[in-house]
């Protein structure tokens, strides 16, 4: 029991930490020993309660305990700062303000101001190291601890003090617990394989008055941030897998009395890292990388430039097949109009085509003609088409206001398939005039091409086998427009930006019957020279 200037009565326990009673609210408050957390009390066992001249609250626990009346808190002074033992038996305080503090392993003198420890055993005089929870302070200013083997009586005044420096060493080391030869440590470097890492180091101390009470510190640079300090008798630095890389391990000791020897014993240690984290390997992988990079982005740029001369190579070919397929009809044309008409008529016929011809081959070389040339081909094919066929069906070619036919430009040669599939088939056997409308407008930055026909129409479309089947008989024959504009499509979709598109149906009235077919295609806007 202990009561403090401000009344507050402490009440230790011996399995339950620390309670303190308050006078004025009248009420206990615990302090349990938890060690994981460092503002709290530490030990279950409370052994003795102690108030200095300063009216600091002192309590011995595991460890020492310094109770912080303003904020509650506690700050604790343990074996590993120093103290001979964490179990605190009693604590008295000088006439210069030191703690005394006897433990189960020894006295240990304590100065609050700088924290320090000095250490006394039997070796040192003392009756024996364990003490009990006896102690008082005579009016002398002695002060009296009891002991397992009796009384001791400490006369503060003439306590001496070791004030020599000891000077550490590194006797030994071991790699995977197995000893290696001291050559190695006294050259003052160690050079080690990446896989041997695992490192134990011995140390020493020129102080042999008590080695087994030797404290010792070390320091592994490039790897520690802070000290290790070793508890008393603990002789041994232990690394474990360090990585690749130079380090240097120092180490400091001191006496039993605390005073530290300023000259520390320093070992260099370098782990060479394997051959493949060597510089003139990671060179290499860089050099090798990069020429695998290099090679695969010239493959790369090479099979592309393949392909697309080879894509360019074959949609020339494919313009180049419709322009026999359409002459063979044309020719055919030619030849029975000047067999059956005047002169006149024919030479007018044959101006149209010469005009028409100079657009396919013209067309045949480009990627892309203007929509004005396009259009004026389309024109001098259906003109061509309807002295053919004898003014067997009419035609108009309807322009959006918005569209610039100067400027955008178009495949060359993308409508007339279909064109040519309207007149060749969809107006046989019609037994009215055939009317054809080609649409051009805008939508969603897309060029919009409508031909509508009102022919017989078409019941099935095979995409896939270019393959359609007529409404009246019934029978599938395979298209050659279809085909050919397919696969034209297929090859400006993977070489261009923008999307292609087609699509072909019947038109049909509100009693679902059909009259004509209307084939729509998409074609992004481009504008040439840009």
């Amino acid at each position: 029991l202990l009561q403090n200037s401000n009344g507050d009565l402490f009440v230790g326990t011996s399995n339950k930490g620390l309670s303190i009673y308050n006078q004025n609210r009248g009420n206990f408050k615990n302090f349990s020993g938890l060690e994981t957390d460092s503002t709290k009390l530490w030990g279950q066992n409370i052994r003795c309660i102690f108030k200095d001249t300063k009216d600091n609250i002192w309590i011995g626990a595991k460890g020492l305990n310094k109770y912080n009346s303003i904020d509650e808190s506690i700050e604790h002074f343990t074996k590993k700062n120093g103290l001979c033992d964490d179990g605190v038996q009693a604590i008295l305080e000088d006439e210069d303000g030191n703690l005394w503090i006897s433990t189960l392993n020894g006295l240990s003198k304590f100065k609050p101001e700088t924290a320090e420890f000095q250490n006394f055993y039997k070796k040192d005089g003392l009756r024996g190291n364990e003490f009990t929870n006896a102690a008082y302070k005579l009016e002398d200013g002695r002060l009296v601890f009891g002991s397992k083997n009796g009384l001791v009586i400490i006369n503060t005044d003439i306590v001496p003090i070791d004030k020599h420096k000891p000077v550490a060493l590194i006797t030994g080391f071991k790699i995977f617990a197995e000893p290696q030869e001291l050559n190695k440590i006294r050259k003052g470097t160690i050079k080690l394989r990446h896989n041997r890492n695992y490192l134990s180091f011995v140390l020493s101390s020129n102080d042999y008055s008590s080695i087994e009470e030797n404290k010792f510190a070390y320091k592994l640079e490039n790897f520690d941030n802070d000290w290790h300090y070793t508890n008393p008798g603990q002789r041994e630095a232990i690394y474990t897998y360090l990585e690749p890389g130079e380090y240097e391990l120092k180490v400091k000791t001191a006496n039993l009395d605390e005073i530290w020897g300023e000259e520390t014993a320093k070992l260099d240690i370098i782990i060479n890292p394997p051959w493949w984290k060597t510089w003139w390997f990671i060179l290499f992988e860089i050099f090798a990388l990069l020429s695998i990079v290099y090679i695969v982005i010239k493959f790369r740029e090479n099979k592309l430039k393949e392909q697309h001369f080879a894509e360019l190579l074959e949609q020339r070919l494919l313009r180049s097949q419709m322009n026999p397929h359409f002459i063979f009809n044309a020719l055919g044309a030619i030849q029975s109009y000047i067999f059956t008409h005047n002169p006149i008529e024919a030479g007018t016929y044959l101006s149209k085509f010469a005009d028409l011809m100079r657009s396919i081959l013209y067309g045949s070389k480009e990627e892309f003609v203007s929509l004005e040339k396009e259009i004026e081909t389309i024109k001098n094919y259906l003109f061509i088409q309807q002295l053919r066929f004898e003014d067997k069906f009419d035609f108009r070619i309807e322009i959006s206001p918005d569209i610039n036919t100067e400027f955008i430009g178009v495949p060359p040669l993308l409508i007339q398939p279909f064109l040519e599939n309207s007149i060749e088939h969809g107006f046989k056997e019609l037994d009215i005039k055939g009317e054809l409308i080609v649409r051009i407008g805008s939508v969603e930055n897309k060029l919009r091409i409508v031909v509508e026909d009102n022919g017989k129409g078409i019941e099935d479309i095979d995409y896939k086998n270019t393959s359609i089947k007529d409404v009246k008989s019934g029978k599938k024959h395979q298209s050659m427009a279809l085909h050919i504009i397919r696969k034209r499509l297929r090859i400006l979709n993977k070489e261009k930006s923008g999307k292609y598109d087609l699509k072909i149906d019947n038109i049909k009235n509100n009693n679902d019957e059909i009259l004509g077919v209307r084939v729509t295609f998409f074609v992004p806007l481009i504008y040439l020279n840009q």
